[in-house]
């Protein structure tokens, strides 16, 4: 009847598939990683009408090693993903965001530091885009076999949280000490 009726008018994605290369190499003490994503997909409203923003994400990263010294990269973009075509043509997006990171590890201990930054634009009218930064420094130690002691400290800073066009802003402080343990 009605109630197991299949319907395509649901207001969900569909056609979505999926594709990346990914590669990772060695070379003496070089070491690196890079990989591009996709996906890509069609969208609809509850009423069945195409709409909303298609799936189209692309993403790429690099990761580059030598001896105990690391620096990675990675961009993420997510075009129209499910905005409605008003918010599309006021000049919104679904956003991107991207991310650097430096470590260095030497026996016990490693330390690194973090870059990350995202961004959506907002339509006309609802202030500027909303941006979130985020600078992270983290060490750990190996205290003994299968146990490591870990400490982060997060800056945070998030612009226009609420995309309207009187801005709410906000700024954090995050210090985490944590203990892992590996069985």
């Amino acid at each position: 009847g009605s109630a197991t009726a299949d319907s395509d008018a649901h207001g969900d994605f569909e056609n979505v598939f999926g594709l990346a290369v990914n590669y990772k190499g060695k070379f003496d003490d070089f070491g690196i990683e890079a990989s591009l994503i996709g996906e890509f997909g069609d969208s609809e409203t509850a009423t069945g009408a195409a709409t909303e923003g298609k799936i189209e994400t692309i993403g790429l990263g690099v990761n580059v090693t030598f001896a105990g010294f690391g620096l990675g990269a990675e961009y993420v973009n997510f075009a129209e993903k499910a905005v409605a075509a008003a918010t599309r043509t006021a000049g919104g997006d679904a956003g991107s965001y991207y991310q650097l990171g430096a470590s260095y590890q030497t026996g016990p201990w490693g330390v690194s530091l973090g870059w990350f930054d995202s961004s959506v634009s907002n339509p006309t009218g609802s202030g500027g885009d909303t941006d979130i930064n985020i600078v992270s420094l983290d060490a750990a130690y190996d205290v003994a076999p299968g146990w490591e002691l870990m400490a982060s400290l997060h800056f945070a800073e998030a612009d226009n949280i609420n995309a309207t066009a009187i801005e709410v802003d906000n700024d954090g402080t995050v210090f985490v000490i944590s203990n892992q343990f590996k069985f």
